[in-house]
């Protein structure tokens, strides 16, 4: 099953550099940076889902992306399982996008609406 699932996450990821087109079809968006714009970076893990580590890790990251663009020119979005999980973890600043077991649409919507996306798991 965790093979059909990263080939499913990899078929997801190879689809979203087609985000362009496919949202002409209505499935995703698509909004292409232009500097002076904040930077849309979207952190996918399994998060939110009483994992600790993952939990720990994935704030470590959104502080170090912080660090080095600047607070104001980034914009985090981090997917969790169960935002109650997650709170008081991140600053304000930072967006929880709910997501369920069955992710994949939502995924590659949420990767679609993202200039980038980070995987944040070991």
């Amino acid at each position: 099953m965790d093979r059909f699932l990263c080939f499913l996450i990899y078929i997801l990821a190879a689809a979203s550099r087609s985000s362009e087109a496919l949202s002409h079809l209505g499935i995703g968006s698509f909004q292409k940076w232009e500097p002076g714009q904040k930077l849309r970076i979207l952190l996918v893990g399994y998060n939110g889902a009483r994992n600790t580590g993952s939990d720990v890790r994935v704030v470590a990251i959104a502080r170090q992306i912080k660090e080095l663009f600047g607070e104001d020119n980034v914009h985090i979005t981090v997917m969790a399982m169960d935002e109650s999980t997650m709170e008081g973890y991140f600053d304000d600043d930072v967006e929880l996008l709910t997501f369920s077991s069955l992710f994949p649409l939502p995924l590659f919507r949420a990767c679609s609406s993202h200039h980038a996306s980070i995987l944040c798991e070991g």
